[in-house]
């Protein structure tokens, strides 16, 4: 953007940011927060609502609201028809930077990648195979032992007991359509083997008070022009729950629990002090889980392990090969991170983390093109023919910004 570009653009969120702050500060945040997120719980099944109320725009409104918020303010009574204002404001921004992406630099990619920051984390469906993947990845069969013993010296809980948790909360609210809960609702159930003494720990960990919220909502803002707020991550994705100070706690959306159980933990585990041990033990699990994956598939094919390729091809290997009638699928697994807080082009260039994504990405490519032209042996080796077979390679990521993709 020129120089020029960029002053009419702060000066358009400007106006945008003054009027949301005046929109927002008469109502404080225990009453505005289970307000709109009991609007979130009820249209979270119904798309056709999402056009009227957009959930990025609620949840937003929420953090926005803990910021915005002053005392000494006249409070006011939140109806349906202020809320409805305040959609209308949002819906009414037509934010200059992606005006700029799209119309000046007509960059689809990063357009589609604003979007997808912005909006994707909170509509992911809520599925029973999301929680499986993580008792399965973390919990099922103790795959990460000395994690395990990391995890529960740093934030005196299990990590079977943080998907439990996380399960029993959405359990709790969702189905009711009820956002608030306490930390009672746990403490005192009577369900045989609840993980009561990990309940305080990790409501602790899982929560930020309105003011905490209204402080790293302020902070991050001021790192970047307020053109580009668009792009921040919300602060619910690291604190799906808000704590307020009569004990209660707002869910503020169903499906950031749910999830936490998996994207939560991830982050958890990788802030362990010794973050290695992590990345190698889930580095194993995730590989097992694509296995696991892969001798569900129907159909009539086979799948090589890394064990049984290097039986007859030692060095450099893949960890899967899918043969089936007319093709070979080489698979690579790796867990990658990308750190950068903004998917802005130059961020996503200059990002540190990169450097850390390219090697194995490299050395996934190199191991993919070896294998490639060992496959006549590797074949022979493992009793299958592959010579009238189209190959094409495969690496199995878990990518950084918190969903699994098979690219």
């Amino acid at each position: 953007m020129t120089d020029e570009a960029k002053r009419k653009a702060i000066q358009t969120a400007g106006a945008f940011y003054q009027r949301l702050r005046r929109l927002l500060r008469r109502y404080r945040p225990q009453d505005y927060g289970p307000l709109v997120a009991k609007v979130i719980y009820s249209i979270i099944d119904d798309q056709n609502q999402w056009r009227y109320y957009p959930i990025h725009f609620l949840v937003n409104s929420i953090e926005a609201n803990c910021a915005y918020h002053q005392w000494y303010h006249k409070i006011e009574d939140l109806t349906q028809a202020r809320i409805n204002e305040i959609m209308n404001h949002y819906q009414g921004y037509h934010d200059p930077y992606l005006e700029h992406v799209l119309d000046v630099e007509r960059n689809l990619e990063l357009m589609g990648l604003a979007f997808a920051k912005q909006q994707f984390p909170y509509q992911r469906y809520l599925d029973l195979p999301a929680l499986a993947r993580a008792i399965v990845l973390f919990s099922q069969d103790y795959p990460l032992p000395k994690t395990e013993v990391l995890f529960r010296e740093a934030y005196e809980l299990t990590i079977r007991d943080w998907i439990y948790l996380c399960f029993s909360i959405f359990s709790n609210t969702t189905p009711k359509k009820t956002p608030v809960t306490s930390i009672g609702n746990y403490v005192n159930t009577n369900i045989s083997g609840f993980p009561k003494g990990s309940v305080a720990s990790f409501f602790e960990m899982a929560s930020l008070s309105p003011a905490q919220i209204a402080e790293r909502y302020k902070d991050i803002r001021t790192r970047y022009p307020n053109y580009l707020h668009i792009f921040l991550p919300s602060i619910f994705l690291d604190h799906p729950l808000v704590r307020y100070d009569d004990g209660q706690y707002l869910a503020v959306h169903p499906g950031l629990i749910y999830h936490y159980s998996l994207d939560g933990l991830y982050q958890a585990c990788q802030h362990l002090p010794d973050e290695n041990t992590f990345y190698g033990e889930f580095g194993s699990s995730f590989e097992r889980y694509i296995g696991t994956v892969l001798n569900k598939l129907t159909g009539e094919y086979s799948v090589l392990e890394e064990q049984e390729i290097q039986a007859v091809s030692p060095g450099k290997s893949c960890d899967y090969v899918v043969v089936t009638s007319d093709s070979i699928v080489l698979i690579e697994c790796k867990a990658v991170r990308y750190s950068a807080t903004l998917l802005t082009e130059g961020a996503i260039k200059g990002d540190n983390s990169t450097h850390c994504f390219l090697p194995p990405l490299q050395d996934n490519l190199l191991k993919l093109q070896l294998c490639s032209k060992l496959l006549p042996v590797i074949s022979s080796g493992c009793g299958s023919s592959i010579i009238s077979s189209k190959v094409g390679p495969m690496s199995a990521n878990l990518p950084s910004w918190r969903i699994f993709a098979f690219l």
